[in-house]
């Protein structure tokens, strides 16, 4: 198996041929519905570099022939049939799925996609268009370097294959083609899975994440650990204002419970289908420039504000780029800190979109007694 082969993607043998899936936690394959079929049949898998195959069963598939093949959803969840899986040991080897989607309109952003065009797994890198998915629902990936030299050719074991994009799955490929100079994927978005009630019961995905700030963040929305502060609710309706851009300060009480009410309303907004998480201490302007190209509801913590200057500074430039270039679209900026200090009034005085910020700004938390 390739060094830089997803250790979740597997190749797949059903009545449609053979073609490649990634598995899921739970026991479950994520593959083509057109690959395996819809009616009760037998489908094998086989992990790469293994021989033995293992059985699984339909649970859930979406495919509708009577639409247009490059619009139609073309996805399937199987489950592991075989009583000696071990689902602990596929825990072991990678940890749980996480799910993504593109959040800006970047003509060329890079993926990977590991196939199976014969026994043995091949790794191949290609570029997502990320405004391709607004016409057809499908995102169309290049992969220049997988190209026909004759002419256009199917390209066997590939369907099924998960799309993946800085460690998030970004979509499940229906379709597949080589051309002279270049090959193509016609990839389901994981958006349009996730919609699905009847895949969101049995994959209970977390929530989807936008894939080309990943450079950017180091903590996106993480499942709630007891109760929510109860300033949440407030910061919510401060991100649903109308305003284009806005920013708040959280001072007082402690670490945990700053980073506990960002964690708060980091859960709440990616659930309304905005791009969330705590910028990373590493992000510096060039990786910052991402922000300024993003297309969707965008919120960021900055944890530690007081102690980031240059980092703060760097984001509040970007940020005042991508409000000019896209005011359609809100931007939020929640800073976490100790006080209010001098750092805090060096800050306004460097950065135009902090100058004339509103009376409510500083939020001061209380310890709990």
């Amino acid at each position: 198996m390739p060094p830089d082969a997803d250790p979740r993607a597997v190749q797949v043998r059903g009545p449609g041929g053979e073609g490649a899936g990634y598995l899921l936690d739970g026991g479950l394959l994520l593959t083509s519905a057109e690959l395996v079929g819809t009616a009760p049949s037998t489908v094998t898998f086989r992990l790469p570099g293994a021989d033995r195959p293992w059985r699984c069963a339909m649970r859930w598939h979406r495919y509708d022939p009577a639409r247009p093949r490059a619009a139609r959803l073309d996805a399937a969840l199987l489950h592991v049939l075989d009583d000696d899986w071990d689902e602990g040991r596929m825990r072991s080897r990678s940890p749980s799925p996480r799910w993504g989607r593109l959040a800006t309109r970047r003509p060329s952003v890079p993926v990977s996609v590991t196939v199976f065009p014969g026994r043995d797994a091949v790794v191949v890198q290609g570029t997502v268009n990320a405004g391709s998915s607004v016409k057809a629902g499908r995102y169309h990936v290049t992969l220049p370097g997988s190209a026909s030299a004759a002419g256009p050719e199917p390209w066997p074991g590939t369907a099924g294959a998960a799309v993946v994009c800085h460690g998030l799955v970004l979509g499940v490929v229906a379709d597949a083609g080589r051309e002279p100079g270049t090959a193509w994927l016609s990839v389901v978005p994981a958006e349009a899975l996730v919609r699905d009630s009847g895949f969101r019961a049995l994959a209970a995905p977390g929530p989807l994440e936008a894939a080309e700030l990943q450079t950017v963040l180091e903590e996106g929305p993480t499942a709630p650990q007891g109760p929510e502060p109860v300033e949440a609710e407030s910061l919510t309706r401060w991100c649903e204002e109308r305003d284009s851009f806005s920013s708040r300060l959280v001072v007082g009480a402690d670490d945990d419970h700053r980073r506990r009410l960002a964690q708060a309303l980091l859960g709440r907004m990616s659930g309304r289908d905005w791009a969330t998480g705590f910028v990373a201490t590493a992000a510096d302007q060039r990786a910052l420039d991402v922000v300024a190209d993003t297309a969707v509801p965008l919120l960021l913590v900055v944890d530690h504000a007081d102690t980031r200057s240059e980092t703060l500074l760097a984001l509040l430039d970007t940020v005042a780029r991508r409000a000019f270039a896209a005011p359609a679209t809100p931007v939020r900026l929640l800073l976490l800190a100790d006080d209010d200090g001098d750092w805090w009034w060096e800050a306004r005085s460097e950065s135009p979109v902090l100058r004339d910020v509103p009376a409510d700004t500083v939020l001061t938390l209380h310890s709990p007694r």
